[in-house]
């Protein structure tokens, strides 16, 4: 092992520049509030991770969104297999627990979708992205999730979440 005297030269560690990428919930959210936020953050990508991309608020159904976005100049993409299943999102409506949501999406969705989460870290190491679902808050939102596992598996590219807020 070599060691250093106090007149060797040493240079300063930098770490690697993070990549950092983005979610962005549209709960009290209109559409050209949306897409300006999505532009103040240069996203250049949209990964929708709703499993039915339909809504009730005006502008964030699927074919709404897609257009607005690519107006925009943003790209839009819908990952399905990383949406929350029915019976989960019914079960937490229900007065269901938080944790046991995370449980069973972790179990059934994210510990089985590898190549999903992998599509996602390789998307942000060369695009700007935001993940899309409809709850304001990230950490009451499964996208929170989809975003943990991401910088967990992601970490060789030094992943970093920033959730926008509004």
């Amino acid at each position: 092992m070599k060691t250093l005297t106090p007149d060797a030269q040493q240079t300063p560690h930098t770490p690697a520049q993070a990549i950092v990428f983005h979610s962005l919930g549209y709960e009290q959210s209109e559409p050209e509030d949306y897409l300006h936020r999505l532009q103040q953050h240069q996203v250049s990508v949209v990964v929708d991770v709703r499993d039915v991309p339909l809504s009730r608020k005006r502008g964030f159904s699927k074919n709404k969104l897609r257009e607005a976005l690519a107006e925009a100049g943003i790209e839009y993409i819908h990952v399905q297999t990383l949406g929350a299943p029915k019976e989960l999102r019914d079960d937490l409506r229900s007065g269901g627990s938080w944790w046991n949501y995370v449980k069973q999406y972790t179990s059934r969705v994210l510990s089985r979708r590898g190549e999903d989460i992998e599509f996602l870290i390789d998307l942000a190491s060369r695009e700007r992205i935001s993940l899309l679902c409809f709850e304001r808050e990230p950490r009451e939102c499964h996208r929170s999730l989809v975003a943990d596992e991401m910088v967990k598996r992601g970490n060789g590219h030094n992943l970093r979440i920033e959730h926008i807020r509004y």
